[in-house]
């Protein structure tokens, strides 16, 4: 017994020992004298609630009840059980609660429903029904909201016992019968929702006029306007809580938006409560449609604000359930709703709404695939969805999560083999769930497009078309828009699209006017619309407008971390590239396979070194040692991929040799924080300095020569920050560089990185390390076909740890591409030498024949 933890288990086990030789009659007999003597201690009318051994006094009272108690007895047993069942919902425990209920029901008499205990049994049934409903165990609920129903006595019990049933129904995706059910309730308060879209539409325009006339700031009112303690109200309002989401799941857009304009008005009117949240969304959503946006955003933000006033409520649940599906993707990141989910998921668990909070998985796996930078993240939430939903029973998201499986996941791995998807297919319409169907078809449609297949991703965009009712603009609905213009655009190429350009601008102008409206309120489709520019320009305009705007879509992509994107993006961009004969694709597709690899799109990255394999034979032993760093964690470093491609793209762009030199090392002393670099070149067995670059600044600091040597010694007029010039001479007769570090790096083809130089490392006791006072030193080989063809020798003398993890990985990526341009370089000028022709015998005749 040397610990706390060790007695007090001791005692436990002592305490269990003493019961065990008690006889179960004396047992039961000291509890009831143990509850009896506590709750004698409550003061008369005081809150049950309230007592904080509430619990002990109930548990030893049920541990001691009699096996047949006076009706008086049990009723005061009973009444305990109902205030603990309250207290422990209160505190989120809903299987406790869930018990005591029960409990409560159990022990009733046979006489609970006459007329003066009515009330109190009905609220006791109501109370198990709706804790068997948050704990999943829908069969149960519905038998007991069955009893209840019977047993009403006014239309008022009746419209809450509906309201109730309609909350099971909904929540094992019946909606069918759950809008009937809700339909039947809100018939008793007069506000039925009427069957034909047109009468529905009607009304609500009506409506939305009077609440456009409220005096004052509506929102305003609203957020501050106290909870309405009228039965009626609050049941009208409960329905309004269940409908909404049915509706908007089922694609009944009228009458979803009628509901939400009655549950409005109804709320102005004096009747606000927390389960009107979710109205707020919608109101939000169909302004929204309507191309309000000022007023949509002003809703938004009322439902978020509310979400966040009534935390862990079945309310507030909804309200947050409603912002990720319809409001959040107008002005947020992906990255933005993908939190908010989780945090709506949690919220839902909480409180035991687990019907909302299953779906708002919904939202968060669509926002995680546009964000595209783990489809291994996105498969792990859509396992964990179909866990959580097959648990509680809830259809509509385990459909969910199949259809993102079946459209998505799946068709991005090695080796994918077509889900058969036509009976669930059948099964979702059949129930009405809309949103899974729409869902599967937009997601197959974009697999269908990034994988190169535009006939079937135009089949699977007709198959959206269908079920757009049920995407009433969420963020399935705006990438639908996307790819509509992108796929457009490819079928036209191919000549499987528009007649001509005129045919082809008519069909896709009005959807990009439409992106380019949502476009300037948020992120979400920032780089998606410069991706659509680029590809009318490539297909319509000019080239080199073409690839400024590819270049702009990748810088975009990267900006807003959309990995998947700016893979496909570098992949079109080296199509491009390759297809005008630039000579530069190369850093483009490498980039490309990297991020497909990065981001776990497994197929896409197959498909692109199946494609173009010459263009990665050469990278194998280069990109070796990054694969190993790589492996131990998910994504790589944030490295400033936007500044290679274009410092890559100005390299390439250099015809002459020398030239080209400068700029690799220009690029590499800016991209690295270095303030001397040197480039070996090996030639015939000897390295020789063949370029080097200095910043200017530290250089004079330093006291190192870093001007061309024509200059005397000092850098000319105008010199950059960064001054870059080539030379051509023998690793001996370089003085500023320290010769240990390269003919080490030269002899083994290992790489070297020193923090400290001149105090810690192998090379510490080196006399040039020390002469030179060496700090920061970065030496890598160049590689190219497996073979080492140079070295890149980096220093800073100022400070300590520069070349980090990141800088030492964008300088191999430089170097990997440095490497192919230089030997591009030379066969062109050695193709260029051979076709000067020489004189012999008289006759020119051409060295290359």
């Amino acid at each position: 017994m040397e610990t706390k933890t060790q007695l007090q288990f001791i005692h436990d086990r002592v305490q269990e020992a003493v019961l065990a030789s008690i006889p179960s009659e004396t047992r039961r007999q000291i509890h009831r004298q143990i509850g009896d003597y506590l709750l004698s201690a409550v003061p008369a009318g005081a809150d049950l609630e309230k007592i904080e051994n509430l619990f002990t006094i109930v548990s030893h009272l049920n541990l001691g009840k009699e096996e047949n108690m006076a009706p008086a007895t049990a009723y005061t047993l009973s009444d305990l059980n109902y205030h603990a069942g309250n207290k422990a919902l209160d505190s989120l425990a809903t299987e406790a609660a869930n018990e005591y209920f029960n409990q409560s029901r159990e022990l009733l008499p046979e006489d609970c429903w006459a007329a003066d205990r009515h009330e109190r049994t009905f609220r006791i049934f109501q109370r198990v029904a709706k804790t068997e409903l948050m704990c999943g165990n829908y069969g149960n609920s519905e038998r007991l909201l069955a009893q209840l129903l019977d047993h009403a006595k006014t239309d008022l019990d009746k419209a809450e016992c509906l309201a109730e049933q309609t909350t099971s129904l909904s929540s094992i995706g019946n909606f069918i019968k759950a809008i009937e059910t809700a339909n039947r309730g809100l018939a008793y308060v007069g506000k039925a929702i009427p069957e034909l879209p047109a009468e529905a539409d009607k009304r609500r325009a009506e409506l939305m006029t009077e609440i456009a006339a409220s005096r004052g700031d509506v929102w305003e009112t609203i957020l501050n306007m106290p909870f309405t303690s009228e039965r009626k109200s609050k049941i009208e309002l409960a329905f309004y809580s269940e409908l909404i989401p049915d509706l908007y799941m089922s694609g009944l857009v009228p009458q979803l938006y009628l509901s939400a304009s009655q549950s409005t008005a109804h709320c102005l009117s004096g009747g606000m409560d927390e389960s009107v949240i979710y109205s707020f969304s919608i109101m939000g959503l169909q302004l929204g449609e309507q191309e309000e946006f000022a007023q949509a955003f002003k809703y938004e933000d009322l439902a978020r604000d509310l979400s966040a006033k009534y935390p862990n409520t079945f309310g507030a649940t909804r309200g947050m359930n409603g912002i990720v599906w319809c409001n959040m993707h107008s002005r947020s990141s992906p990255q933005q709703i993908v939190d908010y989910c989780l945090k709506s998921i949690q919220s839902g668990k909480n409180c035991g709404d687990l019907y909302n909070a299953g779906l708002s998985y919904g939202p968060l796996m669509w926002n995680l695939q546009v964000q595209g930078a783990d489809l291994r993240i996105i498969e792990e939430v859509a396992k964990e969805c179909l866990q959580f939903s097959n648990r509680y029973h809830l259809s509509f998201s385990v459909g969910l999560a199949e259809a993102m499986q079946a459209g998505w996941i799946e068709p991005m791995k090695k080796g994918y083999t077509p889900t058969a998807m036509e009976d669930k297919l059948r099964q979702w319409e059949q129930d009405n769930h809309i949103a899974s169907a729409g869902s599967y078809f937009c997601h197959m449609a974009l697999s269908h497009y990034y994988l190169c297949e535009y006939q079937q991703a135009q089949q699977s965009l007709a198959g959206v078309r269908r079920h757009l009712s049920g995407l009433t603009d969420n963020v399935l609905k705006r990438q639908w828009h996307v790819f509509l213009v992108l796929n457009a655009l490819k079928l036209y190429e191919r000549g499987l699209g528009a007649a001509n350009a005129g045919q082809l601008l008519a069909e896709i102008e009005p959807l990009i006017h439409k992106i380019e409206t949502w476009a300037a309120f948020g992120p979400l489709l920032q780089p998606y619309l410069t991706f659509l520019y680029a590809e009318k320009e490539r297909v319509l305009g000019d080239f080199k407008t073409a690839r400024g705007l590819y270049l702009d879509a990748i810088s975009a992509a990267h900006a807003h971390n959309y990995t998947f994107l700016a893979g496909h993006l570098n992949e079109c961009l080296g199509e491009l590239l390759l297809q005008a004969g630039q000579h530069s694709e190369r850093v483009f597709f490498v980039e490309a396979a990297r991020l497909y690899r990065q981001c776990r799109a497994e197929r896409k990255e197959q498909s692109l070194t199946g494609k173009y394999p010459e263009y990665f034979e050469d990278d194998k032993f280069a990109y070796a040692q990054l694969e190993v760093e790589m492996s131990g964690t998910r994504t790589l470093p944030a490295l400033d991929l936007d500044y290679l491609i274009k410092s890559s793209l100005a390299i390439a762009a250099e015809s002459e040799q020398e030239a080209m030199l400068e700029k690799i090392m220009t690029v590499a002393i800016e991209s690295s924080g270095a303030q001397h670099g040197y480039l070996l070149i090996e030639e015939e067995g000897n390295l020789l300095v063949r370029a080097e670059s200095h910043a200017t600044k530290p250089v004079k600091e330093v006291g190192v020569a870093a001007a061309r040597p024509d200059h005397g010694g000092e850098p000319p007029a105008g010199t950059p920050a960064t001054f870059s010039y080539a030379v051509k001479r023998k690793l001996d007769d370089a003085a500023d560089v320290c010769k240990a570090i390269i003919r080490y790096v030269h002899r083994t083809g290992e790489r070297v990185i020193l923090d400290r130089a001149s105090q810690e490392g192998a090379f510490m006791d080196n006399f040039e390390v020390q002469s030179m006072q060496l700090r920061s030193v970065l030496c890598l080989p160049v590689i190219r076909q497996s073979s080492m063809t140079g070295i890149l020798y980096l220093e800073n003398r100022l400070s300590d740890a520069v070349f980090t993890v990141e800088k030492t990985q964008m300088a191999e990526l430089l170097m990997v591409q440095a490497a192919i341009l230089l030997e591009n370089a030379r066969l062109t000028d050695e193709l260029a030498r051979l076709a000067q022709p020489v004189e012999v015998g008289g006759m020119n005749v051409y060295k290359a024949f």
